[in-house]
């Protein structure tokens, strides 16, 4: 590259087993995850660094234990200048020198931060995993191999920590997510560095790195050398261990959500329904789990949901029906009918704007008629003392109680039931509210009246006015069914 000189020296590494025995970490952590098989092609992510030289090293090792094949993608971020192309042109020679393909990939961090209003560590970080996706698609990739090391686990649990992060925050790097394979994450950096010093091999270094312009630097370069200097010069390695065994907790924590979110979440499109009864159930650190997967599901994302949004989710399945609160993502969460119901804003529009079908129409027994999407049957028994059974669309009423024409409706103002022997009345709005049907299904439920008392909330109860008793001469059946 011109404007650029410099030769990468021939490397002086120790020998056999030596060598591995100083890799033993990393290559323990490949074994343990079973990170690399045969015949894997393995595309390392390489910046000139010492992590990933040493990665990359690492990689080229293993591969005396097991076939595999090693390839290279280097990111250039555009936003260092000539500094940051001599970095890509060392990873190139130094691919060359190993006999290692090379792919390298040229970006625009700066306008993805400004496009996506993000920060220019962020955005570097989002291009940085779009290329490695894309390398992977094009070169036919099994696993992409990423640096992190030791201390940027203690990073990782330091920044979430001091952010509020939950459980799933303070897990830090996993080193295997789905992919991506981290070998590195036991392997401290200044083990990295020794290797590649007594190794006698050149790395680049990124000036950035050195500045306190962005947050993990701050961590790295101040919080930690303060915990070693003044509580525990182990205190990264501590850190990085607690996040194991909160990695072991998580996975445990979520299975024990899949068996609650087998029992108490039904999906319909663009809703998920939470049965209230079985969800309170559950120990409260299951609810949270279960209430965050719920809003993963419906919008693919957990960005910008905090701990108090949950909360506010689990307090309103306590309260009455019809509350409701606002999500990122335009995620409504809502109780309704014993259920916690989350879905977006547009769906919830549209079925509170869902033309409701309005009926009205005069029953005359015997009948069988279709009014738009209900079917209405009647008929007229001879009472025989008979037993009355208990169904929700098919009703016995005293014939000789009704004083008026029978009328199926929806609600009127001044709407009525008798709710006892001694006549005692009730309020439809005040069942309604009983039986926590939702105001905005309300207007649809269908009523069997006789002027303004209701003899029967269809699919619901009967007056106890017009219930069949022992001197009933004439028994009116009637069933009354909707298509949906």
């Amino acid at each position: 590259m011109k404007g650029l000189s410099f030769k990468i020296k021939e490397r002086n590494c120790t020998k056999g087993e030596k060598n591995t025995k100083r890799m033993k970490k990393g290559i323990e952590m490949i074994r343990q995850y079973h990170m690399i098989q045969e015949e894997d092609h393995i595309i390392a992510g390489v910046s000139g660094g010492p992590d990933s030289v040493y990665l990359l090293f690492l990689l080229l090792e293993y591969q005396k234990q097991k076939p595999f094949s090693i390839s290279v993608v280097h990111v250039e971020h555009g936003i260092r200048g000539e500094e940051s192309k001599r970095d890509a042109e060392f990873v190139r020679q130094l691919c060359k020198r190993e006999k290692i393909p090379f792919f390298l990939f040229e970006v625009d961090a700066r306008k993805e931060a400004k496009e996506k209003r993000l920060s220019l560590e962020e955005a570097c970080r989002v291009l940085r995993y779009r290329s490695f996706e894309k390398a992977m698609e094009q070169y036919k990739g099994d696993k992409i191999a990423i640096a992190h090391n030791e201390e940027d686990q203690a990073e990782t649990m330091v920044w979430n920590l001091a952010r509020g992060s939950g459980l799933t925050g303070l897990c830090g790097i996993w080193p295997v997510r789905g992919r991506i394979i981290r070998p590195l994450l036991t392997t401290s950096r200044r083990e990295i560095e020794g290797w590649l010093k007594k190794n006698q091999i050149e790395t680049c270094q990124d000036i950035t790195n050195t500045q306190d312009i962005y947050t993990r630097n701050k961590i790295r370069r101040k919080i930690l050398p303060k915990l070693q200097e003044e509580i525990n010069v182990q205190s990264s390695r501590h850190i990085a261990q607690a996040c194991y065994k909160i990695q072991k907790a998580e996975c445990l924590l979520q299975k024990m959500t899949d068996i609650a979110q087998k029992e108490c979440v039904e999906q319909k499109e663009n809703q998920i329904l939470i049965q209230i009864e079985k969800f309170e159930r559950q120990e409260e650190i299951i609810q949270e789990y279960l209430l965050r997967r719920c809003v993963e599901i419906l919008t693919g994302s957990l960005k910008n949901v905090t701990q108090k949004h949950i909360e506010n989710l689990r307090n309103i399945s306590k309260k009455a029906d019809g509350r409701q609160i606002s999500l990122p993502f335009d995620v409504v969460g809502k109780k309704e009918n014993g259920n916690l119901i989350l879905c977006t804003a547009e769906s919830l529009k549209k079925r509170k704007n869902k033309k409701i079908h309005k009926t009205y129409a005069e029953i005359t027994a015997p009948c069988q008629m279709n009014l738009g999407n209900v079917t209405v049957e009647c008929c007229i028994e001879e009472s025989k003392s008979q037993i009355i059974p208990e169904k929700s669309y098919t009703k016995w009423i005293d014939y000789d109680t009704i004083k008026d024409k029978l009328i199926l409706r929806n609600r009127l103002p001044g709407d009525y039931l008798i709710i006892n022997r001694s006549g005692g009345k009730k309020k439809l709005k005040d069942y309604f509210i009983d039986q926590k049907i939702p105001k905005d299904q309300r207007d649809s439920v269908l009523l069997l009246a006789d002027g303004s008392h209701i003899l029967w909330v269809v699919g619901y109860r009967i007056s106890e006015a017009c219930k069949v008793k022992e001197n009933t001469r004439k028994i009116l059946k009637i069933k009354i069914t909707e298509e949906n």
